[in-house]
């Protein structure tokens, strides 16, 4: 047994030598972003690199040169500086570099969270040099290097977003990790967010899946419940806590904005001024609301049902910065029958601190608009609904598995499960093209069957510490990268 052991073990060796020295062979050169304003090394950075299949490379592109980048750690991780490509650019150069994005710059601009709180004030935005300097300096990054795929998760950066942006005009696979619309779960995406699926599942196991999505998702009052600790331990300032918190935090983030980084970088984040200012509106808003919310509704009214998205969330900043959530609402509002409203629930991991008081007071206003209390029961105002109208919400799984009509602003969801819509005016007719059964049976089943759990802490704090968990994302990875390249399924 012993001797068979070892003949298999050289086998296995011959066969992996073979692999690596034959004629043509050549590593797979990945890429990923790593954006960081404290000029940090996360275990994620350090770990993934000794993760990865033997066969992969990872090149890293980070803004800046900063200590620690040349480390014995670090070793084994190409890099690329994006600033040290920067130059001063002419007009021409401008717009011939604007052809190496697949989005034009006036829009990449709006898809920073940094946006959010800035626009239209340019002056303290990237300007178009700057993000012509970034495309230049990534397509550079990505030919010199022969990258073959790019690896990523939820950007709201500029300068991520500018990468991403230039691989999609490229055409090479994106390969980006996701939140799932199960707690503490994430997915394999593709560069436009639709899901990759490689696994072949029977009809069989299609109920099973599905099964056990029902069971999963319409059994729980609010899907990773646990983030809903994040508004209340970050913008409740009559915690002594949060207030202490803040207050140790400011000198910090004062030093590293106004000192350490590069002047570039700036534009990027949010100064210190802007974040205690939004930690106090964040704080007024949702002592606020209360104010302006219906305490009671009438049994029995038809209503159109909108659940509201986080605001400064990369989910609705980057995938959709074109319109604003609550001009949709108003405007849907316009086009209701006499006997019908649209209820509008903000989102409850942030009870209603992302929502402006001008916002809460017109609609408060308007006859048509009934605002509810983020504790409000989701599942009965899905199941109370003649709609429900999202942009990227878990809603609307919550919906497909109660078998109501729903339609899609963003692309969250495939056109042939949620019907995607562009105006508003466009919802009615749409919320007739439900989706058959089975399809919904069959995307709601690959999406379990793909969708794989995480320490949940990474979903409040977005850093990936376990290498057990770096080594499931890097398996995934994998899967949906050999899928990709045989031509394998996208949904």
């Amino acid at each position: 047994m012993a001797r068979n052991g070892r003949r298999g073990y050289r086998l296995l060796r011959f066969a992996a030598a073979y692999k690596y020295a034959r004629p043509g062979y050549r590593m797979v050169n990945c890429s990923m972003y790593y954006s960081t304003f404290r000029e940090e090394k996360g275990n994620y950075l350090i770990r993934l690199p000794k993760l990865l299949p033997k066969d992969w490379k990872l090149h890293v592109l980070f803004r800046y040169k900063y200590a620690g980048l040349d480390a014995p750690d670090m070793a084994g991780t190409g890099k690329f500086y994006l600033y040290d490509n920067f130059r001063d650019l002419g007009e021409e150069e401008v717009g011939e570099a604007e052809k190496l994005v697949a989005t034009p710059f006036s829009l990449i601009r709006l898809m920073a969270k940094t946006a959010f709180l800035r626009y239209p004030n340019m002056k303290n935005l990237p300007d178009d040099k700057f993000l012509a300097n970034c495309a230049i300096a990534w397509d550079r990054f990505f030919t010199t290097r022969k990258i073959d795929m790019y690896l990523a998760g939820l950007i709201d950066e500029t300068s991520g977003i500018v990468g991403l942006e230039v691989e999609k005009k490229r055409g090479m696979p994106i390969i980006m990790l996701h939140p799932s619309r199960f707690t503490n779960m994430f997915f394999i995406c593709d560069g436009n967010y639709a899901p990759i699926f490689w696994k072949k599942l029977g009809k069989e196991e299609v109920e099973a899946q599905y099964a056990e999505a029902r069971q999963e998702i319409l059994g729980e009052k609010i899907i990773n419940a646990h983030i809903s600790n994040i508004a209340t331990n970050t913008f409740d300032l009559t915690r002594l806590g949060t207030l202490l918190q803040l207050l140790l935090a400011i000198p910090r983030n004062f030093y590293y904005y106004h000192v350490k980084i590069p002047a570039q970088d700036r534009k990027l984040w949010y100064s210190t001024e802007e974040l205690v200012a939004r930690q106090v509106r964040y704080f007024i808003r949702s002592k606020m609301y209360g104010m302006y919310m219906r305490k009671g509704i009438p049994k029995g009214e038809k209503y159109v049902f909108f659940p509201l998205h986080f605001t400064d969330d990369a989910a609705l900043t980057a995938k959709f910065a074109v319109d604003s959530q609550f001009e949709i609402i108003e405007k849907i509002a316009k086009l209701l029958p006499h006997d019908t409203y649209i209820y509008v629930k903000p989102h409850p991991h942030w009870k209603a601190c992302d929502v402006p008081v001008s916002v809460m007071r017109r609609m408060a206003k308007n006859p048509k608009i009934r605002l509810l209390t983020y504790k409000a029961d989701t599942k009965k105002l899905v199941r109370g609904a003649e709609l429900t109208v999202i942009i990227n919400s878990a809603v609307g799984m919550e919906a497909l598995l109660a078998g109501k009509p729903v339609v899609a602003f963003g692309q969250d969801y495939p056109p042939d499960v949620i019907p995607r819509v562009r105006h508003v005016t466009e919802i009615f007719d749409a919320a007739k093209r439900q989706a058959p059964l089975e399809t919904v049976k069959r995307f709601v089943a690959n999406m379990r069957a793909h969708s794989f759990p995480i320490d949940s802490s990474v979903f409040s704090t977005a850093e990936i510490h376990r290498d057990g968990d770096i080594r499931v994302i890097v398996k995934h990875f994998e899967q949906a990268y050999d899928s990709v390249k045989a031509g394998g399924r996208k949904r």
